[in-house]
């Protein structure tokens, strides 16, 4: 699914999204250099404020792909059941 994202302001780039229990947006650090390298300043389970599509979504660094070279997140959620 192609949205606009926006953390901070930075524009993601070359993001996939999906939206199935929540947002997730996976993205390549090739195409994000600068956001890559703030990111790579940062832990996973960190909360990141976001916009999709013009709508705010706490969003979660949830893994690094070190072969693949993507960031993925996934959508905060206060209920762990969702």
């Amino acid at each position: 699914m192609r949205c606009h994202i926006m953390i901070g302001h930075y524009t993601v780039v070359d993001a996939e999204v999906s939206v199935d229990n929540g947002y997730t947006v996976v993205f390549p650090l090739s195409s994000n250099l600068e956001l890559a390298q703030m990111f790579g300043r940062w832990h996973e389970g960190l909360r990141v404020q976001a916009l999709i599509d013009g709508q705010p979504v706490d969003l979660v660094l949830d893994a690094f792909d070190e072969a693949g070279g993507r960031w993925g997140l996934v959508e905060y959620r206060d209920d762990p059941e969702g």
